[in-house]
């Protein structure tokens, strides 16, 4: 504790006006609204504004990397690639990485007309054959047998994409639709059984493709209309580990907001999705990310 103190006792803060408040911005909610942000709902993730409005005020170098070494699903690196400016974030979440990664794509007037004959593809195809479902039995319960089926076959489907950025779309719109079908959803610091669920049975398969076409059209919108202007570099790493700083010499900006004390098990939290995305193959898996999440 005394070490705690001396560190603490040698940092200067500086006064700012304390009529600027940011209750809005500290949560995801702007961000369900917002272009390739509003791609994926992310527990206590922040909003674009809260980062753009920290740029725009204390950003001094504009060739410095603006870096987030708890990047989650990448708010702040794709902020900043929208301002053109080098963005990187770390995280020890695959699951956050690829939505990350995802959120970062650009593709050409000819790829989105090319992924809009996919998506018309995807509304035609039968969808017949059920991808093996997770082999954990707490992630079954979740889920009534019918529902758990139609998800396999999309996912079966998604995973015959040849398109890799195609496939990757296709996939982020299948982990955000995830929990509209499980009888449970995600409350506090973990799930909790849903009072009524929101899926018609006898239409589940086409209820589920329209889902997911639903959130695909977004996609092409904002693809579109809200092209980045530079790429957002991420990797799965922690921040704890020295070899990942390499090649980090020019931070010119670090946005974060870290991980609360461990308030949020995020094995938890994401466990559906984590499992049925495959981020999680065995139960090693899921010990080996609890343990690395709740070190960082």
């Amino acid at each position: 504790m005394e070490e705690y103190r001396l560190i603490e006792s040698s940092i200067q803060i500086k006064n700012i006006n304390r009529d600027v408040t940011y209750n809005s911005p500290i949560n995801f909610n702007e961000s369900m609204t917002a272009p390739r942000h509003r791609w994926f709902p992310y527990k206590e993730g922040f909003s674009p504004s809260f980062v753009r409005g920290f740029l725009n005020q204390h950003l001094k170098n504009k060739s410095g990397i603006v870096f987030d070494p708890f990047s989650g699903v990448g708010t702040t690196s794709i902020v900043a690639a929208e301002c053109g400016l080098v963005a990187k974030g770390f995280d020890v979440s695959a699951m956050a990485i690829f939505v990350a990664n995802v959120k970062a794509l650009n593709l050409t007037e000819s790829e989105i007309k090319k992924f809009r004959k996919q998506m018309e593809d995807f509304l035609k195809a039968p969808l017949k054959t059920e991808h093996t479902p997770p082999s954990n039995d707490t992630v079954i319960s979740y889920f009534e047998e019918d529902c758990l089926s139609a998800l396999l076959r999309v996912k079966y489907y998604i995973l015959n994409i040849a398109n890799k950025n195609f496939q990757s779309l296709f996939f982020l719109a299948f982990l955000s639709i995830i929990e509209s079908y499980s009888t449970h959803r995600k409350a506090g610091n973990g799930v909790k059984m849903k009072m009524r669920v929101g899926y018609d049975t006898p239409n589940l398969i086409k209820q589920v493709k329209s889902s997911m076409v639903g959130l695909l059209e977004n996609y092409c919108a904002d693809l579109q209309q809200h092209p980045l202007q530079k790429i957002p570099e991420f990797n799965i790493a922690s921040c704890l580990n020295e070899s990942a700083y390499d090649g980090l010499e020019q931070i010119a900006c670090v946005i974060t907001s870290p991980p609360y004390a461990n308030c949020f098990d995020y094995s938890k939290i994401y466990l559906r999705e984590l499992w049925l995305g495959d981020f999680y193959k065995s139960t090693d898996d899921q010990r080996l990310f609890r343990n690395a999440s709740l070190r960082s």
